[in-house]
C-alpha cells in the first residue's frame, strides 16, 4: 500500500505540482520502499534536496539499503536548493 501511495505521489509531479524540496526523510522512505535508483535520482534533481547531506544523513541512506553509486549521486553539490 505505501509502495501505492510513493508511486502516487511521483506521478503526479510532472503535472505541475510544485513540489517542496526533498528532505533525507523522504529519500530514505523512497529506498527503504525499493524505489529503483534511477527514479530517486531524477525526482532529487527535479526536487533538489532542502539540504546538504551530512554524515549521518548519509549513513542513515546506507543503512535503508542505498547504493554507494546513489548515495554519490545525490551527494552532488548542484542537487542543494540555494
Amino acid at each position: 500500500m505505501k509502495r501505492w501511495i510513493a508511486l502516487t505521489l511521483l506521478l503526479l509531479l510532472p503535472i505541475g505540482i510544485a513540489a517542496a524540496p526533498m528532505t533525507p526523510k523522504e529519500l530514505e522512505f523512497l529506498i527503504r520502499q525499493r524505489t529503483p535508483d534511477a527514479e530517486i535520482i531524477a525526482a532529487v534533481q527535479k526536487r533538489q534536496l532542502i539540504a546538504p547531506l551530512d554524515a549521518t544523513a548519509i549513513q542513515a541512506l546506507r543503512q535503508s539499503g542505498a547504493s554507494e553509486g546513489l548515495v554519490k549521486a545525490v551527494s552532488a553539490p548542484e542537487l542543494v536548493i540555494s
